[in-house]
């Protein structure tokens, strides 16, 4: 039984040919160091240390809204 992953819009880690070569957000080029993640048709990118700062932001909004409630 294969199993394919969730159709979230992330197609994985940009390959090196993709016309993406810079993080969409923080505009940082892409390195062996800095490798990029693309989204949808792979027109944006995000990279690993962006994605970390996501994901803090939207840890401390949602222990912000839960002690809200």
């Amino acid at each position: 039984m294969s199993s394919s992953p969730p159709d979230d819009g992330w197609t994985g880690y940009a390959p090196l040919g993709a016309s993406v070569d810079a993080c969409s957000f923080c505009r940082e080029p892409r390195t062996p160091e800095r490798q990029l993640m693309a989204a949808g048709d792979g027109s944006v990118a995000i990279c690993e240390e962006c994605v970390s700062r996501f994901a803090g932001f939207f840890a401390r909004r949602a222990d912000r809204h839960d002690s809200d409630q």
